[in-house]
């Protein structure tokens, strides 16, 4: 067989045919290298879903260790209070049963308080006691008297309309989103907004 004459008369078929050998081989080579290869990406990406599903909360007032805490986002307000050691003997549990709503979820940046008893008896004390004292009058007429406070977990429509910058809309937004554990709530949930907040901040209560 004349070897010269059949390359010349097929050399492009030849050519063609290496061509085709070698890039199937590379083809395969390359196909097993990314079946053996570790999906990196996805570690990176379970890293990211996990930061994600954080949230950061402050539990205060009469539990055992208050704090700031790293929980998880489908928490609840009970599973924050656990984490700080549960309720203080000194806790206003009829409060908490009334108020605080403990299969609620958490947010990111939520305060959580806990009232006492002892908190709670100085407050009555203070409101019962009215002009009788005139101590206790200048100091609650200093930081803005409880008799004209208004508890946004308990109030009445035209309480709330009251305010500076409220009105029925609000008012009624406000009802149907209780019960709060802390006046910031109004701002976070975007009831309020920020204007009409920190005019009214200073006599607002959740207790």
């Amino acid at each position: 067989m004349d070897w010269q004459n059949l390359w010349v008369r097929h050399r492009m078929q030849i050519v063609l045919a290496l061509m085709g050998i070698i890039l199937s081989g590379l083809g395969i080579y390359l196909l097993i290298i990314s079946t053996n290869s570790e999906p990196e990406i996805q570690v990176v990406d379970e890293a990211l879903d996990e930061n994600i599903n954080k949230v950061v909360v402050q539990v205060t007032g009469a539990v055992n260790s208050p704090g700031v805490f790293e929980m998880s986002a489908n928490e609840r307000v009970i599973d924050a209070i656990e984490k700080a050691g549960g309720l203080a003997a000194n806790a206003d549990t009829e409060w908490v049963d009334k108020v605080l709503n403990m299969a609620g979820k958490l947010t990111d940046g939520q305060k959580i308080y806990i009232p006492s008893i002892d908190k709670q008896s100085d407050v009555l004390s203070a409101k019962n006691n009215g002009g009788t004292n005139a101590e206790t009058e200048d100091n609650l007429s200093n930081s803005n008297p409880t008799s004209q406070m208004v508890n946004i977990n308990t109030a009445s429509q035209k309480e709330l309309e009251e305010l500076w910058g409220i009105g029925p809309v609000t008012a009624k937004s406000i009802i149907e989103q209780r019960p709060y554990s802390d006046v910031n709530e109004l701002l976070t949930k975007k009831i309020l907004k920020t204007n009409v907040f920190e005019r009214n901040k200073d006599l607002l209560t959740v207790y």
